[in-house]
């Protein structure tokens, strides 16, 4: 891992309040005291965040937001016991909205892990048994390093010192609440690290944080040479307070480190955020969870033949599954991908699309808007001839 260490000191007082939308309580408390605890995010109960928790303990899962929900009363982290969390079939963020105080003495852990160690995901990590990283910023084989906030170095530290390809991807806002991206395979064969998972607590009370919070990209086995990005921590409390460690480090040999954001009128300590940028808001006015309406957005929403006619259209809730397409098509012509912005204004916003074949290559295409519509919404296509294979696509939105 990385040896350079930065402890950031701070203190910000402000008598405001911070109320957090939501919070009801109703997954009661999160006590990790007399043992550590496993959260399976798979067991939530599908509906609408806003909600209560249907079943205590077990969360709320949205699709339209694409998270996990979970609403404690208050959560308590003995030193030495751990939290951690298995993902969903959507590999879904995990969100905490807490209507007491979150006291952190132990470890609470989304980080990306050895596929060795722990076969399944955290919570917005990425991660599968193919040739190139999964995520915008997923590695290419043979460049072995996967992308978040930014690139570490230019090369990748590996004897054949191969130049990174992988592009960086994110904001300092953290909205949307985005994980890191994976590895490639190994020269060998052996599966990439996972990118580290993404995470929001949300606290009305005070944040006491004296152990870690971690969301560190994984590798591939002890020392591998193909490792994960840094995921994501964004932390919204009436009070943070504390000092210990935030850390979205990437693997090692220099894959891209992810993203810290504080939100608080008040924030005292000396937390260790091992040298990476904290972004800090004082959380006054509306709390906004999940990105609000009028937030710059991208989806794809279908793809067509060049004469217009759809050939498959995006599920409500696709899952990215490499066993299980989300849709499938037998064209293998040259087709437009219809992506759909919303918030953003096409005359400097710019579109790509990342095409992988799970077992070929990575492709960055550049989107051509669609005339017509506006900074409200637009289309855009993007022209690309797929072959037969399976392939993951997914779209990037840069806008002013």
């Amino acid at each position: 891992m990385k040896s350079f260490l930065l402890v950031f000191c701070f203190s910000i007082i402000s008598s405001s309040a911070v109320t957090i939308p939501f919070a009801d309580g109703s997954d009661g408390a999160l006590n990790a005291t007399g043992g550590d605890i496993d959260l399976d995010t798979s067991l939530a109960a599908q509906g609408s965040w806003t909600n209560s928790s249907p079943v205590v303990g077990q969360g709320i899962y949205d699709p339209s937001v694409h998270a996990v929900v979970y609403k404690f009363s208050s959560v308590t982290v003995n030193s030495s016991r751990k939290v951690q969390a298995r993902a969903n079939h959507t590999s879904a963020p995990m969100v905490w909205l807490v209507t007491g105080d979150v006291t952190i003495d132990g470890t609470v852990n989304v980080n990306g892990h050895r596929p060795d160690l722990r076969p399944y995901l955290s919570p917005g990590s990425r991660n599968a048994n193919v040739r190139h990283g999964l995520g915008w910023g997923g590695g290419i084989l043979l460049d072995e390093i996967s992308s978040h906030r930014t690139k570490q170095g230019d090369f990748n530290g590996s004897p054949a010192g191969t130049p990174s390809t992988a592009p960086t991807y994110g904001n300092h806002l953290i909205m949307p609440l985005t994980g890191g991206s994976s590895a490639p395979k190994t020269s060998n064969g052996r599966q990439g690290g996972a990118g580290g998972g993404a995470l929001l607590i949300a606290c009305g009370g005070t944040l006491r944080i004296n152990g870690a919070i971690q969301a560190v990209g994984g590798a591939t086995y002890a020392n591998g040479t193909t490792t994960g990005s840094g995921g994501a921590i964004r932390i919204i409390a009436n009070r943070v307070e504390g000092n210990g460690d935030i850390d979205v480090q990437g693997g090692v040999n220099y894959s891209g480190d992810g993203w810290i954001r504080i939100e608080s009128p008040s924030i005292t300590g000396n937390i260790d955020s091992k040298f990476i940028p904290v972004s800090r808001g004082n959380a006054d006015g509306d709390i906004h969870i999940f990105p609000p309406s009028d937030y710059p957005s991208v989806e794809i929403v279908s793809v067509k033949k060049l004469d217009g006619t759809t050939l498959a259209s995006t599920p409500v809730d696709p899952t990215a599954n490499l066993t299980i397409p989300d849709i499938s098509m037998s064209e293998t012509n040259m087709v437009d991908v219809i992506i759909r912005t919303r918030n953003a204004d096409p005359a400097s916003s710019t579109v790509k699309l990342r095409v992988m074949h799970v077992n070929q290559s990575v492709t960055f295409v550049d989107a051509t808007h669609v005339p017509g519509g506006g900074t409200v919404q637009s289309e855009w296509a993007c022209r690309f001839q797929f072959q037969q294979g399976m392939y993951t696509i997914m779209a990037k939105l840069d806008a002013l």
